[in-house]
């Protein structure tokens, strides 16, 4: 085990004890997970931030307690599921460059808050307070080359440390996480996703990654 996988697995028992003593607090209900990729053994080229699960599954139906990091991945990639994940999966599809990378298992995959709520609306302050700070913390951990935003709400952004927020073209956001450049796209249940992930603009939107992304 080396020393990110190390840190994963702190970082993994510190979250899942957090996070059910949210539950247990009566703060939510809901079940809890990090992320959409198989847990990486190095720094991954590309880190992708989507805003949290969907499927609103309560987490005293799970049956098993979430314990440690492997509690906390899907355990496989889920971008690529077009059966489970087909409204996402779909439209990244159309985002060429990254497409390509996801295909290629060159990315991480992560949710910025953990809890599968209903609708991204229900994303209570009380999530917001406890999972910033956490993914912030797992961001460093990972030391990721690239990472690009699955929603682009600049509130949203800035809350999660993102700086220098502004808009590039085709829907999509440019800025400065500490000192990386990063992008940010528009999540695919947003309600203009499809004028995003489909002509002009997302033929503007891959233009705009395949630089970002030429590595």
């Amino acid at each position: 085990m080396n020393k990110l996988q190390q840190a994963l697995q702190e970082w993994g028992k510190k979250v899942c004890k957090e996070c059910r003593a949210f539950i247990d607090e009566g703060k939510t209900d809901q079940d809890f997970y990090v992320f959409q990729t198989e847990l990486p053994k190095e720094s991954p080229e590309l880190l992708l931030v989507g805003i949290n699960p969907g499927g609103s599954k309560p987490y005293k139906e799970r049956g098993k307690e979430r314990e440690t990091i492997d509690d906390l991945t899907q355990g496989s990639n889920i971008y690529t599921d077009t059966d489970a994940n087909s409204k996402q999966s779909n439209k990244l599809k159309n985002v060429v460059p990254l497409w390509k990378h996801i295909e290629e298992d060159r990315v991480t995959g992560i949710n910025a808050f953990y809890f599968n709520t209903r609708v991204e609306s229900d994303l209570s302050k009380a999530i917001w307070d406890l999972c910033v700070p956490l993914t912030q913390e797992l961001i460093e951990i990972l030391n990721p080359e690239r990472i690009i935003f699955l929603f682009t709400g600049p509130d949203k952004l800035i809350r999660m440390g993102v700086k220098n927020i502004r808009p590039v073209e085709a829907f999509v956001k440019e800025g400065m996480y500490q000192d990386r450049k990063v992008y940010a796209i528009p999540n695919h249940g947003w309600r203009k996703s499809g004028n995003a992930f489909y002509g002009e603009n997302v033929d503007k939107m891959s233009e705009i990654l395949s630089e970002y992304l030429d590595f």
